[in-house]
């Protein structure tokens, strides 16, 4: 019997926050018992899927804060919820520089290098901060038009959360969480040709976005 199926249907149609947290549970913890079985017959396969549990765990929790914390109502919004929708008032702006972005690299080789060197589950940290620098990584890539052609999924998502429905697709790095949860736009959307050319300043695009 696979976990999810132990839910009601009703769990995964946009849970709430702690519902969110169970179904990861269930996903993350039968994985995690995995690694055990792998590591008795190859170690270096172990690791290797505690690196690929640990950026997967931040793909969750990355849906999460987008989701959770970035959109709050005005009533409830916090310093970075404002900056988040500054965000989506200017696209075009991605406010990480060039040093912030060869620190983090940095730092990301540094924990790698720690990981190789303890192997043991200090990996799944050095997963999660993989994840990390994948998300800003990604989200500048989205922003580019010629992104379109090389991850059209995750491209028309972020589109569609940016200029039609905010409330959806809150994914970055990969679209599973806003499948799993149906945080889905409506079918089928579209979005005039004017407006992607304002998300990328791409005034050659022609053809419109749908899903």
């Amino acid at each position: 019997m696979k976990p999810l199926s132990l839910l009601p249907s009703s769990l995964l149609h946009k849970p709430g926050q702690a519902g969110c947290w169970l179904v990861f549970a269930l996903l993350f913890l039968p994985a995690l018992i995995l690694e055990r079985w792998l590591a008795r017959y190859t170690p270096l396969g172990a690791q290797l899927w505690l690196l690929l549990l640990g950026w997967c765990s931040w793909t969750f929790v990355e849906y999460l804060l987008h989701r959770f914390y970035l959109h709050r109502h005005r009533s409830s919004a916090t310093q970075l919820s404002r900056q988040h929708l500054r965000h989506h008032q200017h696209p075009t702006e991605i406010s990480v520089p060039l040093f912030a972005r060869v620190a983090m690299l940095l730092l990301l080789a540094m924990i790698a290098a720690v990981a190789v060197w303890l192997h043991n589950y200090f990996t799944l940290l050095a997963g999660f901060a993989a994840g990390i620098y994948s998300y800003f990584s990604m989200h500048w890539v989205l922003h580019q038009p010629w992104s379109a052609r090389l991850f059209r999924r995750l491209y028309r998502y972020h589109f569609f959360h940016h200029w039609k429905y905010p409330n959806t697709c809150y994914g970055i790095c990969v679209p599973w969480w806003d499948d799993l949860f149906q945080t889905l736009p409506p079918q089928p959307a579209k979005i005039a040709p004017r407006i992607l050319a304002y998300y990328t300043r791409n005034h050659l695009h022609e053809e419109p976005v749908t899903d």
